[in-house]
C-alpha cells in the first residue's frame, strides 16, 4: 500500500523537459545561376537563404556562425551579429563584397559549375558543420533555385519579375 501511494505521489509531480530544442539553422535556398534578384548595390547577384527552423530565436553573436563555399575553409565568411527569429530566415548575397550594409554580403560568389555550401558554428572552440548542400552544374538551370522542402532538396524554377 505504501509503495502504491509513493508511486501515485511521484506521478503527480510536474515533469521537466530536459531536452530543450537546440536552435537549428539550415541552408534553405541557393540561387547559384542566373539570378534576377538585385541587391542593395543594384547588382544582380546569387544568394543563399538561411532559415531558423526552431521555435527559439538564434543569436548569431552568442556563437560564431559562418557560411562558406569551401568545406575545407568552413569559416570563410563570418555572419554578422544579429538575431534570427523563430521560423524566419535571412538572405546572404554571394557577391564577393564581404560586408554588411543594409544587407549581408559574403566574401565569395557562387559557382555555376557546382560546389558545396557549408553552414558552420563555432562553440566551445570547436567548429561544427551544421548543414551543407552540394550541387552540380547539371542540377541547375538559369533562374532555378535549390530549395529545402519537407521532401528534401528540390529544384524550383523562379518566376521572372
Amino acid at each position: 500500500m505504501k509503495i502504491h501511494l509513493i508511486i501515485m505521489l511521484f506521478s503527480l509531480l510536474p515533469t521537466i523537459d530536459t531536452q530543450a530544442q537546440e536552435p537549428q539553422l539550415v541552408i534553405k535556398t541557393i540561387m547559384a545561376k542566373g539570378s534576377i534578384s538585385v541587391n542593395e548595390f543594384g547588382n544582380q547577384a546569387d544568394w543563399i537563404e538561411i532559415e531558423n527552423t526552431s521555435n527559439e530565436a538564434v543569436d548569431l553573436g552568442t556563437d560564431k556562425w559562418y557560411i562558406s563555399d569551401n568545406p575545407k575553409r568552413p569559416r570563410k565568411y563570418k555572419l554578422p551579429k544579429m538575431v534570427i527569429a523563430p521560423q524566419q530566415s535571412i538572405i546572404v548575397w554571394c557577391d564577393d563584397e564581404g560586408r554588411v550594409k543594409k544587407e549581408i554580403h559574403a566574401n565569395f560568389k557562387l559557382s555555376s559549375s557546382g560546389e558545396t555550401i557549408v553552414l558552420s558554428c563555432k562553440k566551445d572552440d570547436e567548429i561544427k558543420v551544421i548543414d551543407s548542400v552540394s550541387y552540380q552544374p547539371s542540377d541547375i538551370d538559369v533562374q532555378m533555385a535549390i530549395c529545402r522542402t519537407e521532401n528534401g532538396l528540390e529544384y524550383k524554377q523562379l518566376p521572372n519579375k
